[in-house]
């Protein structure tokens, strides 16, 4: 995520601070970390998407976090509609235990996840040295694989025990894919193994949409502070100068940028030429989001 854009929200925080104890509380709530909160029905995988997110350096609160992280297992139900109601910030919505849905298409607002692959391949404590041995004797000696119940009580000479944990840890995809991981290469290790097991497990994908929410959360916060400075412009010195101020500046184009980027758009030089595209973006069928972003970055251009 952009490090820039809490740098600058920091310089323009302490500005705001100076000009009193309700802009400073301002300046405190630009300088905030994002915060984050899932949520999702019993049964769902909810605390394994937790564990994941922390894995990946994301840290999970309780109720009311800037941006809400909705876990669904397969289509949503009426209560994950209610909850995609929230209009008090972005929503990023999980599709759970991927593994089990086969090809089918999660449809346009939801990322797919394989929660147990994605904390298997962000902790290493899950693939230690029992269970890699375990994964490469499965690669000589096949289990069955067909359903959870074969895997665990079919005769097998690995133990019931570990073939529990391989299950608990991994899945039958996980093991499956990591099977074939190791017979591909056989001399690969936990590190590399884990590697794959992230790639797979679609968390990358989640942590770019959370990204893009991170950004839009940054940049509305932006926005309210430069409305209320706006209106008072007119008849406090301090807050125009402050509205006019380099920091103030820098902070809405580093958020207004952080947007427009997370949702693959670039930010070149300044210039006219930088101003028009950005006023022909605005243009466009874009969100008010993006429509406004376009506007502070043309502005930027042209100074």
């Amino acid at each position: 995520m952009n490090p820039d854009i809490p740098d600058a929200c920091n310089e323009l925080a302490g500005a705001l601070g100076r000009l009193g104890p309700r802009w400073a509380e301002h300046g405190r709530q630009l300088a905030a970390a994002v915060t984050f909160t899932v949520s999702g029905r019993p049964g769902v995988g909810v605390s394994t998407v937790v564990r994941a997110l922390s894995g990946a350096g994301i840290s999970v609160g309780g109720d009311g976090g800037d941006v809400r992280i909705r876990v669904l297992a397969e289509a949503a139900k009426p209560e994950d509609q209610a909850a995609l109601r929230w209009t008090g910030g972005p929503t990023v919505v999980v599709l759970a235990k991927a593994d089990l849905l086969g090809p089918a298409e999660p449809g346009p607002n939801a990322v797919p996840l394989r929660g147990l692959l994605a904390v298997a391949g962000l902790d290493p404590a899950v693939l230690d040295d029992p269970m890699l041995a375990a994964l490469r004797t499965l690669t000589t000696a096949p289990a069955d694989l067909s359903s959870v119940d074969a895997f665990v009580t079919a005769p097998h000479i690995i133990p019931v025990d570990q073939r529990q944990r391989l299950l608990d840890s991994l899945d039958l995809f996980g093991i499956a894919r990591a099977v074939l991981e190791l017979r591909a290469a056989p001399g690969i290790g936990a590190v590399a193994l884990r590697r794959v097991l992230r790639e797979v497990s679609g968390i990358d994908a989640v942590l770019s949409e959370l990204e893009v929410a991170v950004a839009e959360v940054r940049y509305r916060r932006l926005l309210g502070v430069a409305a209320e400075l706006e209106a008072l412009a007119g008849t406090a010195p301090d807050v125009g100068e402050l509205l006019r101020d380099q920091r103030t500046v820098a902070a809405r184009t580093a958020a207004a940028g952080a947007v427009v980027q997370a949702v693959g758009m670039s930010v070149g030089s300044p210039g006219l030429a930088e101003a028009t595209r950005w006023r022909r973006y605005a243009d466009g069928p874009v969100t008010a989001l993006q429509r406004a972003c376009a506007a502070d970055l043309a502005r930027w251009a042209l100074r």
